[in-house]
């Protein structure tokens, strides 16, 4: 669904505001400010959802979903500093680092630095290879540099674990294209 069907489907702005009034009345309900800011993201308002998911974070120091998704707020806010430091800190959480790895690749790589993005997304592939976005990003960094057999090897693998997705299947065309 595309973003304005996508809201109104949903009914969005109906969902926000019976949200917000939970925040009036209790502004720590912490699930009311997760599903508040998750809905601000989906409106396309990542600063507002930053906004929540930073209150968030300060309420819940443990828990490592704000980090990332406060990471992933100003990503799409184009304030790829904040959302390194963001990635960064979410790193330190058991588990996390892949996750951390492929979303400081994706900086890396939007950023135009392609070594530190191969770096990031090489080692995001080995801890979560069975996710379809890390080894898409690790393709697309790989055919930037045209390494095109090792792109459509994992282009290959991102199929595998998403053979429904359309735009991983159109990227395996254009790697092929370039590999004649």
């Amino acid at each position: 669904l595309g973003s304005d069907r996508l809201r109104r489907v949903l009914n969005v702005d109906g969902a926000l505001g019976a949200y917000e009034e939970v925040l009036r009345r209790r502004p720590k309900n912490v699930v009311a400010l997760k599903v508040a800011a998750d809905l601000y993201r989906t409106k396309g308002d990542p600063a507002k959802a930053a906004a929540y998911y930073e209150k968030l974070r300060r309420m819940s120091p443990e828990d490592p979903r704000p980090w990332f998704l406060l990471g992933a707020s100003y990503y799409e806010a184009g304030r790829l500093d904040a959302a390194e430091r963001m990635f960064t800190e979410g790193a330190r959480f058991p588990g996390m680092l892949g996750d951390a790895y492929s979303n400081l690749g994706a900086i890396h790589f939007r950023r135009g630095n392609l070594k530190e993005a191969l770096w990031f997304l090489s080692r995001a592939a080995t801890r979560r290879p069975g996710k379809a976005g890390v080894r898409y990003n690790y393709a697309l960094a790989l055919n930037a540099v045209q390494r095109y057999d090792d792109a459509l090897r994992e282009v290959t693998a991102a199929t595998a674990a998403a053979p429904q997705d359309a735009e991983i299947r159109f990227f395996s065309g254009v790697v092929a294209l370039h590999m004649g």
